[in-house]
């Protein structure tokens, strides 16, 4: 009877112990990322960065104070923009007009991370890394003209179901940032973070074109301690 005793009450303190060191949250902030383009077939050498959105869900467990692992569910607007100049000049007048596409991609990303935690007190540091999956869930071309004054010439959808797109693509990220609490189960956490994606997002069989993206982003974090 003790032994039965003595091994519920270890296991009911394991379980504790567990969900003790269990965190949930929600995390949100600005993403600037770009698209580098190679190939014969490119016709984009050098496009500008696009300034995006990440948010979501994130789950973190820490077996002991020094070490966490971390993953989560977010939703991540990324893209790039490309420019080409138009200006003339009429009766010795520069008169500057742009042409520019802005693409938009949205990513389902799931991320899984080592964090290594460290300092004392209220306030902590932490580093983290690791592999993460992404699902390109769709797009949009915008194309926008500027003469004076800007107008939009039209949206073009990208469906990244077709056979020329991959959606699923690997990645690896890199953070860093600081954590802090607000009471005994609160915590916040301000970071960023920056995404290499290695998978050719173009699938294109005919032209030499090959995709990646990257993004650098920021999070300001709730997090929940069960």
């Amino acid at each position: 009877m003790k032994k039965k005793i003595l091994s519920m009450l270890t296991f009911t303190l394991f379980v504790q112990s567990l969900f003790a060191q269990f965190q949930m949250g929600v995390e949100v902030g600005p993403s600037v990322s770009n698209m580098t383009i190679k190939g014969t077939g490119s016709l984009i050498n050098d496009p500008d960065p696009f300034l995006g959105i990440r948010a979501g869900l994130s789950a973190s467990f820490s077996p002991i104070d020094a070490f966490s692992i971390k993953s989560g569910l977010y939703y991540h607007k990324t893209g790039f923009i490309a420019s080409q100049s138009l200006d003339f000049e009429i009766f010795d007048v520069d008169i500057p007009a742009n042409l520019k596409a802005i693409t938009q991609l949205h990513f389902i990303e799931l991320p899984v991370l080592a964090q290594y935690n460290f300092g004392k007190g209220v306030i902590k540091g932490y580093l983290e890394a690791g592999p993460q999956m992404s699902l390109a869930v769709d797009g949009d071309i915008r194309t926008r003209a500027s003469l004076l004054v800007d107008f939009n010439l039209g949206t073009y959808d990208i469906n990244m179901r077709n056979s020329n797109f991959r959606q699923f693509e690997w990645g690896g990220v890199i953070g860093a940032g600081i954590k802090w609490k607000l009471n005994e189960s609160m915590r916040m956490s301000l970071g960023t973070q920056y995404l290499h994606g290695f998978t050719d997002l173009t699938n294109e069989p005919i032209l030499d074109i090959r995709t990646s993206r990257n993004a650098l982003s920021a999070q300001l974090g709730l997090q929940y301690q069960f």
